[in-house]
């Protein structure tokens, strides 16, 4: 896993600057309302349990929150954003600092898991593993919901005017044709074609019910 520590300057970039950032960048300014309003158009049953893998400061889980889900769970190995987030929630979800990429740190099953941003292949050599142990934590009729951010985007203009707008020390692009990046001191990051999401997917032995393209990135959501 990426150093924890640029995990941590990320999480107090994000309480400096906002939690989207906003104004920083106009097409990630729309992927945030994208994002949102993917999940709160597709997780409507408020009985479901949910579990949000690297949950940061809640802010989805705030979203399920006030459509009246319950049942939340949050993971993140940031302990600024697992602060943050009880903060915002409260006792609404049950919030851990833990690593998710060293295992599934549950002993239950979920109706519906969280996988939002680049995460799903940050750091990660195999990520299909990845997906084969979060299938692993989903109920019999359970829901993965993955949103990443879009290969083509990662330009140099981009970069630029989102990435280097942060000022996060040792953020850099380190190989644009592979679409690869540093952000930070050692997170490492791999934006994503569809072909690519598809495998990695497919591979980690779930089914695809819906992808579609945002104005930046991919909406998806998965099933066993």
């Amino acid at each position: 896993m990426a150093h924890i520590k640029a995990w941590e300057s990320l999480a107090n970039i994000s309480a400096d600057k906002g939690e989207y950032f906003p104004d920083l960048n106009l097409q990630v300014d729309e992927w945030n309302k994208e994002e949102e309003k993917f999940i709160k158009d597709n997780l409507t049953d408020s009985k479901k349990s949910v579990l949000d893998l690297g949950c940061g400061d809640g802010r989805a889980l705030a979203w399920l929150k006030e459509n009246g889900f319950k049942n939340l769970y949050g993971l993140d190995i940031s302990k600024i954003c697992i602060a943050r987030a009880k903060e915002r929630l409260g006792a609404t979800a049950k919030l851990t600092l833990g690593d998710y990429t060293r295992g599934f740190p549950y002993n239950r099953k979920f109706d519906r898991i969280l996988l939002m941003g680049n995460t799903v292949i940050a750091d990660l050599k195999e990520p299909s593993k990845l997906i084969k142990t979060i299938k692993n934590g989903l109920g019999d009729d359970g829901l993965l919901f993955i949103t990443c951010w879009n290969g083509k985007f990662l330009t140099k203009e981009f970069f630029d005017s989102y990435y280097g707008k942060l000022g996060l020390a040792g953020t850099k692009i380190i190989d644009v044709e592979n679409r690869t990046m540093i952000i930070g001191e050692g997170i490492v990051n791999k934006w994503l074609l569809e072909d690519e999401l598809k495998k990695i997917i497919e591979a980690g032995g779930l089914k695809i019910k819906q992808l579609r393209k945002a104005s930046i990135g991919f909406l998806c959501i998965e099933s066993k």
